[in-house]
């Protein structure tokens, strides 16, 4: 195998981060299985499902041998959205990258067999299988932390009938040993205060070294289709999509790299995706990582973001929404953000840890 060869084929298909791995038993099975059993909320169903996937990757591609593990470097998001929408749909995005790197491989011969591309789409335990392969630690936040680019990556997984385990010191492309604790969150941070978890989770679902998903605005603004209890409304701030304030906070998770196509949020404004109609939103949203949610949250989050950050201007676009938007959970939205800027005092207690 010619190193330079394979480092230049890495760089060439765009991966920033490239790791090989037996197809071995999860480690963390138990644990996750112990985390979902405690409850997951409505629109994370699919966490619960495909047990057999979890447990064999023979499920997915009979005779897996291998799996190589990448990570896709991600740059700076705008204000108010997850920084994982910024390269547009990042799901096509590094299943593209893992093709092409796949050709590549084919034509040199390091791969000869079967193969499936996974991002996202298939019940894989991908953190263990990027951390085992060098990818990184789970921090305290329970995102994995890769040493040069943070918690700013996307991952996708490779799986092949070939066995690489031969080739595993080889391919290794900005990656570092695996140590068993690096699955442990928190057990290699360099930081011990947990400032991103016990102070800036605007939620608390992150606490006491445990992630509540049914706590975590991700959850909220990306996945639940309906009504926000006030607690979380308000706890929204500025977040148009998603919630990254842990990371934000993370001491190790400040890098990342120029955008190779910027996402166009100008096209995603306000007065365009309050105006448009279900069928124009799913139009509008092709390209990016909300195309598959429901198409109403994000109006519905504007709405909750213009009266959190107490923009007035937006006051005659919220009286239109709430008289013509056909969704009751976007209209009672707007209405709760007109009272806020009209003064009404909508402070509320948080929800009981339960």
């Amino acid at each position: 195998m010619d190193t330079h060869t394979l480092d230049f084929i890495i760089r060439h298909c765009g991966i920033d981060a490239l790791g090989v791995v037996r197809a071995e038993p999860m480690m963390t099975l138990d644990t996750y299985h112990a985390w979902v059993q405690a409850g997951v909320p409505e629109g994370l169903q699919y966490l619960v499902r495909h047990e057999a996937c979890r447990r064999s990757f023979d499920a997915l591609l009979p005779q897996t041998k291998s799996v190589l593990c990448a990570a896709v470097c991600l740059p700076p998001a705008s204000a108010g959205w997850a920084r994982f929408c910024a390269i547009g749909d990042y799901h096509k995005v590094v299943r593209d990258k893992l093709a092409s790197l796949e050709k590549a491989l084919r034509q040199i011969g390091l791969i000869r067999g079967e193969s499936r591309i996974c991002v996202d789409s298939a019940p894989l335990l991908e953190r263990e299988l990027a951390v085992r392969a060098g990818l990184g630690w789970i921090a305290h936040h329970h995102q994995l932390v890769h040493p040069e680019y943070g918690t700013g990556i996307v991952l996708g997984e490779l799986l092949l009938t070939d066995d690489l385990s031969e080739y595993a010191s080889v391919i290794r492309w900005h990656t570092i040993p695996f140590r068993p604790e690096s699955l442990i969150p928190g057990s290699r941070c360099v930081c011990r205060s947990r400032r991103c978890c016990e102070q800036f989770c605007p939620t608390r679902a992150l606490a006491h070294g445990q992630y509540r998903v049914e706590r975590c605005l991700a959850y909220w603004t990306t996945q639940h289709a309906g009504v926000l209890d006030e607690y979380y409304a308000a706890a929204m701030g500025n977040c148009v999509w998603g919630c990254d304030a842990c990371q934000i906070h993370c001491p190790v998770a400040k890098y990342h790299k120029s955008p190779e196509t910027p996402f166009p949020y100008h096209r995603l404004t306000p007065d365009v995706v309050l105006t448009a109609s279900a069928k124009q939103l799913t139009r509008l949203l092709e390209g990016t990582p909300m195309h598959a949610a429901h198409p109403r949250i994000l109006q519905r989050n504007y709405c909750y973001v213009i009266g959190n950050t107490q923009n007035c201007a937006y006051i005659p676009l919220l009286s239109w929404v709430l008289q013509n938007n056909p969704s009751a959970w976007v209209q009672h939205a707007a209405s709760r953000s007109l009272r806020m800027l009209q003064g009404d005092d909508l402070s509320v207690m948080p929800p009981k840890q339960g």
